[in-house]
């Protein structure tokens, strides 16, 4: 016992004295904090709609929110990706003012983009609502989420921004719980004060959008404006990236980015095509809760992005091993745990949103599996996309939508929710395993953590 505590105090020694490693376990400790907070707002969010509003209102509100996410995706051509590896790399070698212009040229080409994107998806609303999913319910909310598309924009970019110079929190808030919080709070004022409808949650989404949009924008700016890094450096004598070669580095990001939005949000999509907006609204319930086993995953990877790509672009590559190997001990342990809680409860978790929704146990049971995959694999794709290798991660996202998608519409018309589960389980499996030998070929080390095997 006595050796066993001296080798655990040794290893605590060891990690805490590592500048990186230390790094990555104060701030995915406090990005796991923040984005527990955040499930726990979508938990009550979506539970205030399903008890107060019904499955099928869920399931309507899951299609709009589905729809803006699509275009958002459209629109940014890879840019919120690209944006963190470009302002990490321009702080490193200059400063955060060269980064902030780096930053200021894909605005200036992104919010007019995505203003003309708004007025085409407002106009296709109407068809893509009947033709698509014939639901004619689906037109105003679809309507009303693109007329926000250009504050999602500005919302996805600035939390980049932040998370580039390792602003987690604010990054945190302003992509996630400040959309979820504003959302909750709004609607809960519409109850309140004004008859129940079902367009009060589109409404409230569209509201809390706009409003975080504008807190990020100002909070960018007061934080440039507050920086005093070397002014010796005038800013006529650094040559920055054109938009043109942006464009060069964010494009396969973009298709990576495409492919990542086939594999999150084609179940639901073919759902909303074969099956009635409430079976919709019960998948995105089970969908959520699978999301815990990533949990880990997705809050060590808000801070693993930034450090990945400083890691390599000075040339630190034995160091860039260490912490991924670190990165992914820590996923796999702190995801475990999760899978069996999330499996154990699963009928008790889902029943409490109502009866209806404890037929998604065994769906929830596969995609749970699914996303163990995925975070036993840890963060080999932002690994690949980091340290430019993102026509790598590209490849592999490419078959693993395209597996997404034939699997979802052969399975979908036959076993309804729990083929979308099946399809979307299987797709993460094969993104994972081809991304992860991609990265042994180039890095030659095995990324997937095996316990007790070095």
């Amino acid at each position: 016992m006595r050796v066993f505590q001296l080798k655990f105090e040794s290893k605590i020694r060891y990690f805490t004295k590592n500048k990186d490693y230390l790094e990555l376990l104060k701030g995915s400790s406090m990005t796991f904090i923040l984005r527990l907070l955040s499930f726990i707002l979508l938990y009550v969010l979506n539970f205030m709609i399903a008890k107060v509003y019904g499955a099928e209102a869920l399931g309507i509100y899951t299609l709009s929110f589905t729809f803006i996410t699509i275009c958002l995706t459209l629109v940014l051509l890879g840019t919120d990706t690209a944006i963190i590896r470009l302002i990490t790399e321009y702080r490193s070698q200059y400063s955060l003012k060269q980064a902030n212009i780096i930053f200021t040229k894909v605005m200036r080409l992104l919010l007019p983009l995505s203003v003309l994107c708004s007025v085409i998806f407002f106009i296709l609303a109407e068809p893509i609502a009947i033709l698509v999913f014939q639901e004619q319910l689906l037109i105003q909310p679809f309507r009303i989420v693109s007329i926000v598309l250009p504050f999602m924009v500005m919302t996805r970019m600035y939390s980049k921004a932040f998370r580039a110079i390792k602003s987690i929190t604010k990054s945190i808030y302003f992509e996630i719980i400040g959309i979820r919080f504003g959302n909750l709070i709004i609607l809960v004022f519409f109850l309140l004060l004004l008859n129940k409808n079902i367009m009060h949650i589109i409404y409230a989404l569209s509201i809390a959008i706009t409003i975080t949009a504008f807190m990020s924008m100002f909070s960018w700016h007061k934080y440039i404006q507050k920086d005093v890094e070397d002014q010796k450096l005038l800013l006529n004598q650094i040559e920055t990236k054109s938009l043109k070669e942006i464009l060069q580095i964010s494009i396969p990001m973009y298709l990576t980015s495409a492919m990542t939005l086939i594999l999150n949000w084609t179940d639901v999509v073919i759902l909303g095509v074969f099956q009635s907006t409430s079976t919709v609204g019960v998948y995105s319930i089970v969908l959520k809760l699978s999301l815990l086993i990533s949990f880990s995953l997705s809050s060590i990877n808000m801070i693993i992005l930034p450090k990945f790509s400083e890691l390599y672009w000075e040339g630190r590559k034995h160091d860039l091993i260490k912490i991924f190997r670190f990165s992914s001990r820590l996923i796999f342990w702190t995801s475990i745990p999760l899978l069996f809680i999330t499996i154990l409860f699963a009928p008790v978790l889902l029943g409490i949103f109502g009866d209806v929704y404890v037929e998604g146990v065994i769906p929830l049971i596969i995609l749970c599996i699914g996303q163990c995959i995925n975070a036993c694999a840890g963060s080999v794709m932002n690994l690949l996309n980091m340290t430019g290798n993102e026509k790598l991660a590209r490849n592999a996202i490419v078959i693993s939508a395209a597996t997404n998608v034939l699997g979802n519409l052969i399975l979908i018309p036959i076993f309804g929710m729990l083929g979308a589960a099946v399809a979307t389980s299987l797709s993460i499996i094969i993104r994972e395993i081809m991304a992860s030998i991609y990265a042994y070929k180039k890095f030659r080390f095995r990324t997937w953590y095996i316990p007790f095997v070095k």
